[in-house]
């Protein structure tokens, strides 16, 4: 058993689980569902896999986004760590830890292959599933984060890759989790989808340039097959936990705010031309956002049809918002709201 008695808490099952099962391997991906726990109980392995060998260092490829939950649970660990961003670097004397995020992960690549030469290393990589390739092409596309990450990947003795998604919208997106994790471990792409996929090829003839027709072969993967051996391989790399929660939906019926349908219609229609759009029919994408923005109250549209941000007044939809945040206040709840765009967020701020 790995000693967590330093912590404050008492960590969760699942979180006891991953652990173990990552600690007894060298590669492998944790896959722990929201609200697991996967920074703390990663900053947990590294921790034991440091004490274990003096001589190695870890290296930690995290998001933007996640620099501060990973630096809060590796100051629990009383774990010091450098910390490389895209525009500075924050070095720390004594650490055996170092932060790179994801966008400045090309930036440092030749001196992260440097540093690492010399040492023991153990690689974690938070949110693997954006590491993606498109095995459409010839040759694979592989986008500079990805080719990167597969250059640092031979200096790590260690290699953990951390998800919440299992599957990211196919299966070649587990492959390559799985392969840039453990180097041809269901062999090559086109190996793994014949053994393991279930596929659908079709054909289809386009013209040339030059008038002459080309056959184009397009292979589409449905699922997995059913297969004992595919589950072992699988369940040997991977440790899949998530929590179960108790959730009641409820619907609120708001009605619409006076003159905002003739603005939605108007919209939709392309009858508004926005400033991202060129004409009338184009852009479709712009004019969605543009719908959904009308409806979160980032935009009032004025007479001559220009788009203006922010209005002053507040909607049925916020009004009603305000009364749910107080309901559950008052009844001891502590609300999360989920908002998509930046905008959204500063208009729930403002109101």
């Amino acid at each position: 058993m790995i000693d967590v008695s330093y912590l404050p808490y008492k960590l969760k099952k699942e979180q006891l689980e991953a652990l173990e099962f990552c600690y007894s391997k060298t590669n492998a991906i944790m896959a722990l569902g929201t609200g697991v726990g996967k920074t703390i109980t990663s900053c947990c392995l590294v921790k034991q896999l440091l004490e274990d060998d003096p001589k190695a260092v870890a290296l930690f490829i995290i998001p933007s986004k996640a620099i501060k939950a990973f630096k809060k649970e590796l100051n629990i660990c009383d774990l010091k760590y450098h910390l490389w961003e895209s525009n500075v670097k924050q070095n720390t004397p004594g650490a055996r830890i170092l932060i790179v995020t994801h966008t400045a992960l090309n930036k440092y690549v030749k001196s992260l292959q440097q540093f690492l030469s010399r040492y023991h290393c153990i690689g974690i990589v938070d949110e693997i599933h954006n590491f993606t390739v498109n095995y459409d092409t010839t040759p694979y596309l592989i986008n500079k984060r990805t080719r990167a990450l597969l250059e640092i990947r031979p200096h790590c003795s260690h290699f953990y890759g951390l998800t919440a998604t299992t599957v990211k919208n196919n299966a070649m997106s587990l492959y390559t989790m799985c392969n840039i994790v453990e180097p041809n471990y269901f062999g090559s792409p086109q190996q793994f989808q014949k053994k393991y996929c279930d596929t659908k090829t079709t054909f289809y003839k386009i013209k040339t340039r030059w008038g002459s027709e080309k056959t184009i072969t397009k292979t589409t993967i449905n699922g997995f097959k059913k297969s004992r051996e595919f589950e072992i391989k699988k369940n040997n790399l991977i440790i899949f936990k998530q929590l179960k929660y108790d959730i009641e939906y409820y619907d609120i019926d708001i009605p619409l705010d006076e003159g905002l349908w003739e603005k939605y219609v108007a919209i939709g229609k392309g009858d508004i031309v926005l400033k991202e759009t060129k004409s009338k029919l184009s852009n479709y994408s712009f004019r969605l956002i543009a719908l959904q923005r009308l409806m979160d109250n980032n935009t009032i549209i004025d007479e001559e049809g220009k788009i203006i941000s922010q209005p002053t007044t507040m909607t049925n939809k916020e009004k009603e918002l305000l009364n749910l945040i107080s309901k559950l206040l008052k009844e001891g709840h502590i609300p999360i709201i989920y908002c998509f765009y930046l905008e959204t967020i500063e208009r729930v701020k403002s109101i």
